[in-house]
């Protein structure tokens, strides 16, 4: 039943959204409405009016980057957490307790353009377990 059903591409979220950015709340809620706005607009273009609420998925994403700089993967997850309330709004799945996150794949590749990859899969319930 692991079919890919949806893949996105965006846009690196915003750098004050990363989990160990320095700043105040303040100074995170203009950009986390804007880049949840963003996934939220562009899933729906790509889906269009016939998508289904998917009951369990499971999520993979790869991010791209042009320089080979350490990252930890748990704060990158944690850095798409805006994107995945925007798939959310987009009524991709019901909400993101529904998830399941695959562990994120980071991809160098010099002289690219920055990016994240997502990828939906419907999966059984039985996979929760």
């Amino acid at each position: 039943m692991n079919e890919t059903i949806y893949k996105f591409t965006f846009r690196m979220p915003p750098a004050v959204l990363h989990p160990n950015a320095r700043g105040s709340h303040f100074a995170k809620i203009r950009p986390r409405q804007q880049y949840r706005d963003y996934v939220h607009a562009l899933a729906l273009q790509q889906t269009g009016s016939s998508r289904p609420m998917l009951p369990f998925c499971r999520m993979d994403m790869v991010w791209y980057y042009p320089k080979n700089n350490s990252r930890d993967r748990d704060n990158i997850l944690c850095w798409f957490k805006t994107g995945l309330d925007g798939l959310g709004d987009a009524g991709i799945f019901g909400n993101d307790n529904s998830v399941i996150p695959m562990p994120v794949r980071i991809v160098v590749e010099p002289k690219c353009i920055a990016r994240v990859e997502v990828e939906i899969q419907q999966c059984d319930p039985e996979e929760w377990k």
